[in-house]
Formats: C-alpha cells, structure tokens, sequence
C-alpha cells in the first residue's frame, strides 16, 4: 500500500496542489499581454493628445493676435484710439488707403482699397471695386472678390481670388493681386 501513495494524484483536490509555478505563468501570460498593450495604448494616446492640444493652443494664440491686430486697425480706421493694450505698433504700412490717381501717364500704380470702395485709377480709365474679403481656414488665408470696371466696357469679375491672382482687362491692363488682408487689398495695375 505504501506504493500507492507514491503515485500521481487522481482526486481534484490533490491535482490543484501539484501544479507548478510554470503552469500558473502559463495561464496568466495572456492578461499580462493584454495588462501590457492597454498601458502602451493609453501611453501612446496621452503622447498625441498632448502634441495636438500644443499645436491647437498656438493656433488659438495666433488667432488672438490677429484679433487684436484687427481691432486695433480698425479703431484708427474709426479715427477712434485704439483699446488699452493693442497699439498699432508694426502697423503703420499695412493700413488700408484709398488711392486715386490722376496721373494719366502713369504705367505701373499699387492701390489699396477697403471693402466697398472703388479706386479710381489712371484718371477715370480704370476703377476697383472691392466687393469682399473673406478668409479660409485650410489653408489660411485671405480672398477677394471685385469688380474691374472702365466707362464704356463690360465689367471683368474677380472671384474668390488668392494673392498672385492676374488678369488682363481690355487687352489694355494687367491687373495682380500683390496683397490681402483682414481690412484691404492691394493690386498692382500696369498699362501694357
């Protein structure tokens, strides 16, 4: 009878005492893997969160010195002073100004226009008229909309137009985009 208990168990109770540390490991290796991926995912998803939250704080933060810069210009567009803490310093060059020419010998003229208002150009030969500036977000920028005009022509529409934008009018003027911002577009009018 002694020979007996020298051999395996074979009742439930006597098995589980004879596992081995290797079986247990053997059966908890798939929740440590999972334990393993979790803590790598959640690692991984705070890693682009906080990369994509610092780049929303710097659009956020240019955003608001836009907002300022605006204000600012518009302010001293009123002839208003401009509110406590947002000078116009840096932009003196940038404000809008209507500009007519009366030079009829002229063949290259810049002119800034606001909004609707209409330069006049080359003494009467020629007129702006700014319709619009409206801004896109992807990518960022400014468009324009306005309407070229001659006495005794048809009138040329421009659309949605980025700054580079060129077209002739009358075969007689090139007209270009040169710069757009919140308040004014400037073109750039050549005589051919």
């Amino acid at each position: 009878m002694d020979e007996a208990d020298d051999s395996k168990p074979t009742e439930p109770s006597q098995l589980k005492s004879h596992r081995s540390f290797g079986d247990h490991l053997k059966a908890i290796a798939p929740y440590s893997v999972l334990a393993t991926c979790l803590g790598v995912g959640a690692t991984l998803a705070s890693v682009v969160w906080s990369a994509s939250n610092a780049s929303l704080t710097a659009e956020v933060g240019k955003a608001k010195d836009e907002v300022k810069t605006v204000t600012a210009a518009l302010a001293e567009c009123r002839g208003e002073s401009p509110p406590r803490g947002q000078g116009t310093e840096g932009n003196a060059e940038r404000q809008p100004r209507n500009l007519t020419t009366t030079d009829k010998n002229a063949t290259r003229v810049i002119v800034s226009v606001t909004p609707g208002d209409t330069a006049t150009i080359f003494g009467d030969e020629l007129r702006i008229s700014l319709i619009g500036i409206g801004f896109e977000s992807k990518p960022s920028r400014y468009r324009v909309s306005a309407l070229v005009s001659s006495p005794g022509h048809d009138e040329m529409r421009i659309t949605n137009a980025d700054v580079g934008f060129s077209a002739s009018y009358k075969a007689k003027f090139e007209i270009q985009l040169m710069e757009v911002d919140a308040l004014f577009a400037k073109f750039q009018v050549t005589r051919k």
